[in-house]
């Protein structure tokens, strides 16, 4: 009997220890649907974190993060070790735009916050947010800017110019 056909049975037999398991039960996703499912969960996540989501739009947000991981073959909840991951380079990147939409999702927070005048503790002057239509552009600009910044092609400009958007939106907000 050969190697892969002994590994084989040992993993049917549930004889195969964790750490070999994990080789032979789980392949990633190809990077094009592991790449929609991280423009599904951005998506998803700048709308739970906007003013006006629901429940269900919070719950669509975690569904796409769990649709992400088990894309790249993350978070298996059965008892062996059921997953092959991607190679490094690609858990590099998506956990890069992972932070990514976290950043954009705490700054949403924040931004709602100091819309709403909430956690002030009154030591300066109150909060005094911009013209609504003002802050609607910046943050489409913003949007734009950090959608052409996290694209595969993305220049240094791309990115500074993403962080000078966001720079002049909390100019607009008094951040």
């Amino acid at each position: 009997m050969s190697r892969t056909a002994s590994l084989f049975l040992a993993l049917c037999l549930g004889t195969l220890s964790p750490h070999f398991a994990r080789a032979d039960s789980c392949t990633p996703a190809d990077a094009r649907a592991i790449a929609a499912a991280e423009g599904k969960l951005k998506a998803a996540e700048m709308k739970a974190a906007s003013k006006k989501a629901t429940a269900a739009d919070k719950r669509a947000a975690e569904e796409a993060k769990a649709e992400l991981a088990k894309l790249k073959c993350e978070g298996s909840t059965s008892g062996a070790a059921s997953c092959t991951p991607a190679d490094p380079n690609q858990i590099k990147r998506a956990e890069e735009k992972l932070k990514a939409a976290e950043a954009v999702a705490a700054e949403a927070r924040a931004e709602l916050a100091k819309l709403k005048c909430e956690g002030s503790t009154g030591g300066g002057a109150p909060c005094t947010p911009a013209d609504a239509k003002v802050i609607a552009a910046a943050e489409k600009k913003v949007q734009a800017a950090e959608m052409k910044a996290n694209r595969k092609k993305a220049t240094d400009a791309d990115k500074k110019a993403a962080e000078e958007a966001r720079a002049e939106l909390a100019k607009l907000r008094c951040e």
